[in-house]
């Protein structure tokens, strides 16, 4: 199953379908680099403003527990179904 398949039945998010019109979207990369996402949203202007190293510890623990979901959805044992871990 593909990223974008796990995505779907996990948390419902179509990304091949534009949610505007309903095209065809196209997939050209997948940044997942903490530090490059960080300056993606700095350029942008969305960057929050806390400390950068709070920053990427927060997109660390986001990008592990998306990991765990995508692996909880594939279970044999409740399947469809993810668990987000708390901490």
């Amino acid at each position: 199953m593909s990223w974008a398949q796990h995505l779907k039945r996990v948390f419902g998010i179509e990304i091949n379908r534009c949610e505007h019109c309903g095209g065809a979207v196209k997939i050209i990369a997948s940044i997942e680099d903490p530090e490059v996402i960080g300056r993606i949203l700095q350029h942008l202007g969305l960057y929050p403003s806390w400390p950068p190293e709070l920053v990427c510890d927060a997109l660390r623990r986001l990008s592990h527990a998306l990991k765990n979901a995508m692996a909880a959805a594939t279970d044999s044992q409740a399947p469809g179904m993810a668990r987000l871990p708390v901490s």
